[in-house]
């Protein structure tokens, strides 16, 4: 009997928890519940991973950031900042036990300290999805985060990971449209088949598969393939084609 082709098993033989990555902008905690159920019903683990982000409290270290905050007059020193994390970390502890506990799905909840895309990075197992909210960008604040496109961190974790991300929109949760990126690798197939999974249930939602293209050629041969797998899985699309620079 010969094993069957990396490529062709499914991809819940390759995936067997969710790394859900929270930072400070913490929208995450906001699709809890979502990816507790989303987790029981495709019979993963769950493990999350708080970042306390090193780059605030070098800024603070070296007096970079202003006095006070301008919504509470508290002095944004170095205790300061390391209180609020540490009361974030235990309020998000809770949130996460709470919603597991819900969802009845095994959790692991762990505090990093670090840079958020690297320890992100880092710390995701092979057998990991990892988890990240459109809105992560460490401590960084933006005055309209709805107009946001995709935030540094979040950015950066694409850029520099080889592993299937799931990137939930700008208010943390899971309704909506999906998008994966398709560009014929086995990585991207693995990542198609996965949001196809996800796209299963609740039926109707809009899937949008991004064929990352060099050539209307290459596009028109990317979108054969990915029809052929998605009618595997019962599951239509949409198709639309990139290209790199674009993407």
């Amino acid at each position: 009997m010969t094993d069957t082709p990396e490529n062709e098993r499914d991809p819940r033989e390759r995936i067997r928890r969710l790394l859900v990555a929270i930072d400070a902008s913490a929208s995450c905690l906001d699709a809890l519940d979502e990816l507790a159920a989303l987790a029981a019903r495709l019979e993963f683990e769950m493990r999350t991973v708080f970042i306390e982000d090193t780059d605030l409290l070098d800024l603070v270290g070296h007096r970079v950031l202003t006095a006070y905050s301008a919504q509470s007059h508290v002095p944004l020193d170095s205790q300061t900042i390391e209180r609020t994390m540490r009361h974030r970390a235990a309020a998000a502890k809770r949130a996460v036990a709470a919603a597991a506990a819900r969802g009845r799905v095994p959790v692991h909840f762990e505090v990093r300290r670090g840079r958020t895309a690297p320890e992100v990075v880092q710390s995701a197992g092979e057998d990991e999805l990892i988890v990240i909210s459109r809105q992560a960008r460490g401590f960084t604040v933006t005055r309209d985060p709805a107009r946001q496109r995709v935030g540094p961190a979040a950015r950066e974790i694409l850029g520099a990971t080889k592993r299937p991300v799931l990137v939930l929109s700008s208010v943390g949760s899971l309704t909506g449209p999906l998008y994966a990126v398709f560009d014929g690798s086995r990585a991207s197939l693995h990542a198609l088949e996965f949001t196809a999974a996800i796209a299963a249930y609740p039926k109707g939602r809009t899937f949008v598969v991004l064929l990352l293209a060099t050539d209307d050629e290459d596009a028109a041969h990317l979108k054969r393939d990915a029809q052929a797998r998605l009618a595997l899985h019962g599951i239509t699309a949409v198709y639309q084609e990139v290209r790199p620079d674009d993407l």
